[in-house]
């Protein structure tokens, strides 16, 4: 019984580790959507021209205005808009950035500055809420595995009691 015992314990370790993992995956995956959104929140307030003034600053080129169609297999020029400037931007850039050069340009994003503290105090709640789930089925199995110890622990007694009691006849 105790290398079962072992081997139950080291799955329910092994498989608490795995929720745990995919649990920080999931939230990096929700900061790097929500960060994205504040980011093009911000750039929407810019004008094409001070977007492109963005690009030249930090050197990172500009969006392509050719479009691969995968019916014909050739490029097509297509006509940018401000869509593709602001999505190209929140690609490529940091949010410190973005919002450094808003301050330069005296735009004003306090209603982006209110969106990310809400979405972080979401993902926080989420955290905590997951986190107590994790923390209620630990506490759930280690209760769990009490009681089993508890009930081994008085059929151990009453064998003992059986032996003596046959022993005694």
């Amino acid at each position: 019984m105790g290398f079962l015992d072992n081997l139950n314990k080291a799955i329910s370790v092994a498989s608490e580790n795995v929720k745990v993992g995919a649990n920080k995956v999931n939230e990096n995956i929700k900061k790097g959507q929500d960060e994205r959104f504040i980011k093009e929140l911000i750039l929407n307030k810019f004008e094409i021209s001070e977007i492109k003034m963005l690009y030249r600053r930090e050197k990172i080129g500009e969006p392509s205005d050719e479009k691969y169609n995968f019916s014909t297999g050739r490029t097509n020029k297509v006509r940018l808009t401000k869509s593709d400037y602001v999505e190209f931007a929140a690609k490529k850039l940091s949010l410190d950035t973005i919002k450094d050069f808003a301050k330069s340009k005296k735009i004003k994003f306090d209603d982006a500055l209110v969106e990310e503290r809400h979405l972080e105090n979401e993902r926080i709640k989420w955290r905590s809420t997951d986190e107590d789930v994790l923390l209620k089925q630990r506490i759930a199995d280690e209760k769990f595995a009490d009681i089993v110890l508890t009930i081994k622990s008085l059929k151990h007694q009453e064998d003992i009691q059986k032996n003596h009691l046959i022993r005694s006849n």
